[in-house]
């Protein structure tokens, strides 16, 4: 029978990371790759921002336009600036996770991901496929909003898993653990 949040269990004496502890490091990783392509967006711009703008100034232009003037601006830096977020991504992902076991969001959470038979890192190209497998395969805003979601629909087997394993752990074998154990007050003795 399939339960909804059945007890955790641990990989090899490591506590099973939660799934709030692991939504919290996606976050992380979002806001991190979101940041890459902001970044990306306005460097790729900049020159034809800063001239829309400075003419906008200049002419006590309406803002109205200004902001029409600046989102057509974009359409051609944003698709770059998806890609390279795309590409800094699954590298750092890739990277982080094959050296230090995890992304920027785990490692900040105190998470790792390792082979969930062994408790090993996982090899290279595991790691590729697992993030390959959480979704990031395409830049999902551009082939279709609805393939935004993707990479939810393999978290929601994480609730019906004692190891919390969403799509992408189970392609690959690998389990989110906690780095160390959660310190454990001493019990007082029995007066």
């Amino acid at each position: 029978m399939v339960a909804f949040l059945p007890p955790s269990e641990s990989v090899h004496g490591r506590r099973v990371a939660s799934l709030p502890e692991r939504c919290v490091s996606h976050v992380i990783d979002v806001i991190a790759q979101s940041g890459v392509q902001f970044a990306a967006a306005f460097l790729v711009a900049w020159e034809e921002l800063s001239g829309l703008v400075l003419d906008s100034v200049a002419g006590g232009g309406d803002v109205g336009v200004l902001v029409e003037n600046l989102t057509e601006a974009l359409k051609g830096p944003l698709l770059v600036s998806i890609v390279l977020a795309w590409v800094v991504g699954g590298v750092l992902e890739v990277v982080l996770t094959r050296f230090f076991g995890g992304s920027l969001g785990k490692i900040l959470s105190g998470l790792e991901v390792v082979d969930a038979s062994t408790g090993s890192r996982l090899p290279p190209v595991r790691v590729l496929l697992r993030w390959l497998g959480l979704g990031w395969a395409a830049p999902a805003g551009l082939v279709s909003p609805a393939a935004q979601f993707v990479p939810f629909f393999g978290y929601a087997l994480a609730w019906f898993s004692p190891r919390r394993l969403a799509l992408h752990d189970r392609l690959v074998n690998a389990a989110v653990v906690c780095r160390a154990p959660r310190s454990v007050l001493p019990v007082p003795p029995s007066a």
